[in-house]
């Protein structure tokens, strides 16, 4: 019996688990990454276009807490990192897994769809379209700005921005 191929979408921290899953256990599979590292919202200014964090976040959840079972967070990492150790992890992470190969960065997915026998057709911006037996999204959840609809009552005449546009005190707005 042939084994399902996997498409993966991200290699952030949840793709990175799910990749190192799936190569552990012989299953095939394809992640398509945008941006050209690993590190999905923990890699500040990530060229991905789509993750954004500002330049002083920590995370509020305990290392012990966020660290992979099968591998630890370091125990001179503060006990609630910036994004920079946290970055650092990932890279050691997929690096010590030999994960890198596996993911096909700088090439995002332009199109999933299901086909009519259940299938997933995914379109990558580089490469041709492939045909999979099951799609995992873990493209993360602060790619996309939202807003109030409708928007808060009342006037305000400063400049409106979102806090994904935020960088730090003079990005965007000084």
């Amino acid at each position: 019996m042939a084994l399902p191929k996997v498409c993966v979408i991200g290699a952030g921290s949840s793709g990175i688990t799910v990749i190192k899953s799936l190569k552990e256990h012989g299953i095939p599979f394809d992640c398509y990454e945008k941006g050209s590292d690993v590190g999905g919202n923990w890699r500040y200014k990530n060229d991905n276009g789509l993750s954004n964090i500002y330049k002083s976040l920590h995370i509020n959840t305990h290392r012990d807490r966020m660290e992979y079972r099968d591998f630890p967070m370091p125990t001179n990492y503060p006990d609630y990192p910036n994004h920079e150790p946290i970055q650092q992890y990932f890279l050691s992470y997929v690096d010590h897994f030999g994960l890198r190969k596996h993911i096909q960065f700088k090439n995002g997915v332009k199109k999933a769809e299901r086909t009519e026998d259940g299938l997933w057709r995914i379109t990558p911006e580089k490469g041709p379209t492939q045909i999979y037996d099951v799609l995992v999204v873990a493209n993360g959840h602060h790619w996309s700005e939202r807003w109030p609809d409708p928007a808060f009552p009342g006037k305000f005449s400063g400049q409106t921005i979102h806090s994904h546009s935020y960088v730090d005190p003079k990005t965007p707005v000084n």
